[in-house]
């Protein structure tokens, strides 16, 4: 994967390096602690899956400020904080809580680095999960899993419902099931639905991120509200 750390700090960079090459093993590190350096590997790199950002690295900005510019070059992007200072930004970054995997403490540990990286590779590899769809009078087109809100079949037709819109294939709904992941779930006959994108549920109803309702039918409702319950105590658990 392609990753990178940033910190003022030089020494802390080089340390961190040295003393962590073994678990960085298959992946492309940059380690970077100059702003001009910064700018220009953003401008040339294809791309960031990880991204090690110092906490508080100068008097103007600090790791919440760069975690935004990047995620509006890369929207994907799995951030991992590391601070010296264990509560000054917990509450801040709680409530910017997007595609951020954890917090390391310096002087990091190679524990608690090992943990924190596994879950952020299986974050960037979810956040990076594609599928292929061949919509009506259209070309194959790839949509990422994450972008994808719900499904509904209609008649012949499936309606993919995704953050940039509407995609209509002549397909089964069985068919898409088994090309997705476990992040969706059936709660009617005529709708799958991706967990990552349900804001509330009740006992017979979901309501989306965008607010739309779909009901949860009677014959699924058991298999859902346990699958749903089940990814819900695994997204508290880091899982």
């Amino acid at each position: 994967m392609n990753v990178f750390y940033f910190d003022d700090e030089r020494e802390q960079l080089d340390s961190f390096g040295a003393a962590f090459s073994d678990v960085f093993a298959g992946d492309k590190l940059e380690l970077i602690s100059d702003s001009d350096k910064l700018r220009s590997f953003l401008a040339t790199t294809g791309g960031i899956d990880i991204a090690f950002l110092d906490m508080e690295y100068n008097k103007e900005h600090n790791g919440l400020d760069l975690a935004r510019y990047l995620r509006t070059l890369f929207p994907r992007v799995v951030i991992i904080y590391i601070t010296a200072y264990t509560e000054k930004f917990v509450q801040e970054a709680f409530y910017e809580n997007q595609n951020v995997a954890g917090f390391l403490v310096k002087p990091v540990e190679k524990n608690s680095l090992e943990k924190v990286l596994e879950k952020a590779r299986k974050m960037a590899y979810d956040s990076n999960r594609t599928i292929a769809i061949k919509p009506i009078d259209s070309r194959i087109t790839i949509l990422y899993e994450k972008d994808i809100r719900y499904i509904e079949s209609k008649g012949h037709r499936l309606h993919y419902m995704t953050v940039n819109g509407e995609y209509v294939t002549y397909e089964k709904i069985s068919d898409a099931m088994r090309e997705l992941s476990a992040h969706f779930v059936q709660c009617h006959k005529s709708f799958v639905l991706n967990m990552d994108m349900i804001q509330s549920v009740t006992n017979d109803k979901v309501v989306m991120s965008d607010g739309t309702e779909i009901t949860i039918s009677a014959s699924r409702r058991k298999e859902f509200i346990n699958a749903f319950t089940d990814y819900a105590l695994g997204k508290r658990c880091g899982i």
